[in-house]
């Protein structure tokens, strides 16, 4: 009975590979299904990228427990289980980014091919060329210059690095730095050669015993081996020459050669060029892999978490024991402890709630009582008002009666005798 959701331990973080479909994962048997079946997916779809995989705490520090950079494709008898088993640790351990690919050269054409699109090429190849022809024919310049002295190297290069700059990348820099020293060293080889032939032959001619005419002969010898070499050392300068000489043709040669090739490249990748069927055929090749996939991904995950338990029930038998153990004690604790918050939570709320309507109740009362107040001033004034004004009008008919009466007995009054006599008539 699964009644609380734990929270994952750990986050296994995937970066620095746009073709991944999730750039997060929390499990570390499901790090190894996803990257085989990535890797799978690679091969099948002629893709290729390095992923770089974190392991880190799951927590605000993130703390970082192992890393480590993969290229994708590997191939199918990879092992991927043994190849990240480093990311089963538990705790952190010491680790330098290292990247696995399956072979250097393949890696390099990648890199080539990742380099340079083809409207890049198509923008302008010939200046391209020209600048490696351009390279190439500096790099023999500069081998030929190291022979010169230097006041004479001063004056054949300053004037051509004042009036022309090439931007070249990196890589090709340093290609040609690196073919430029060796050419270097080879010439100096050469050079240490010739000499140790020229004091080998003079050895095997001279005699054991050298005397003082032997001497001035080997003296001449010398003189002569220096002679000649410095005769070629100015023939080195005069091939220089006409090196510079025959720039112009070969910069004109290499243009048409330039301009040929690359009518022949355009024609070729036009032939080759078949963009336009790519959004049909890739979302009908997709759209059916969807449809697969989509059909088989219930059944494959049902058997693939089938196997996953019973493999680690036959390995960690102990570990699920301990685990079952642990998760029984914590939801009993928990389960006490959240009974027992919200029973808390419960009475103080009863207690809120009735200190809450009971103010509501006595400020209802207090309304009444004021309301009550008022009605009985008013009615006290409006009695008043009333009896005032029938007090009045009594009084007022009174008074009226009494002068009536007054008048009456001023006017007629009444005479007994007359009145007897009346009667008795």
């Amino acid at each position: 009975m699964n009644l609380f959701k734990r929270k994952p331990k750990f986050i296994y973080a995937l970066s620095g590979c746009e073709d991944l479909l999730q750039d997060k994962l929390f499990d570390a048997y499901e790090l190894v299904e996803y990257i085989a079946k990535e890797d799978y997916r690679f091969q099948r779809d002629y893709l290729e990228g390095t992923v770089r995989i974190t392991k880190m705490r799951n927590n605000a520090k993130r703390t970082v427990y192992f890393s480590k950079q993969i290229h994708l494709p590997q191939g199918e008898d990879t092992n991927w289980l043994e190849e990240l088993s480093e990311f089963f640790t538990k705790k952190p351990l010491v680790f330098s980014v290292e990247e696995t690919v399956p072979d250097h050269s393949e890696k390099e054409d990648s890199q080539v091919r990742e380099a340079i699109t083809l409207e890049e090429f198509e923008q302008d190849p010939q200046e391209e060329l020209k600048e490696a022809a351009t390279l190439d024919l500096l790099s023999i310049k500069a081998s030929s210059e190291k022979e010169s002295e230097a006041a004479i190297v001063a004056n054949q290069v300053a004037a051509p690095v004042e009036t022309k700059f090439i931007q070249v990348p990196e890589d090709e820099f340093l290609s040609l730095k690196k073919a430029v020293e060796a050419q270097t060293r080879e010439i100096a080889k050469l050079k240490e050669e010739r000499l140790q032939v020229t004091e080998e032959v003079l050895q095997e001619e001279l005699p054991l015993p050298i005397g003082k005419h032997s001497s001035e002969t080997l003296d001449k010898e010398f003189e002569i081996d220096v002679n000649q070499l410095e005769i070629e050392a100015s023939s080195d300068e005069i091939v220089q020459s006409v090196l510079q000489s025959t720039k112009a043709e070969i910069n004109q040669t290499l243009a048409k050669f330039v301009e040929t090739e690359t009518e022949k490249i355009k024609e070729e990748i036009k032939r080759l060029d078949k963009r336009d069927r790519i959004e049909d055929d890739v979302t009908k090749r997709l759209e059916g892999e969807e449809r697969d996939q989509m059909a088989t991904m219930n059944h494959q995950l049902a058997s693939e978490k089938d196997q996953q338990i019973k493999e680690e029930k036959m390995r960690h038998q102990q570990a699920l024991q301990a685990i079952e153990q642990l998760f029984l004690s914590q939801l009993q604790e928990k389960t006490a402890a959240i009974k027992d918050t919200y029973r808390k939570k419960i009475e103080q709320t009863i207690r809120e709630e009735y200190d809450r309507q009971t103010e509501e109740l006595s400020r209802i009362l207090q309304g009444k009582m004021d309301e009550l107040k008022i009605r009985q001033r008013a009615m006290n004034t409006g009695l008043k008002a009333n009896f005032k004004e029938a007090l009045a009008n009594f009084n007022r008919g009174h008074t009226q009666v009494i002068q009536v009466v007054e008048q009456k007995k001023q006017c007629s009054p009444i005479d007994l005798w007359e009145r007897r006599r009346v009667k008795q008539a």
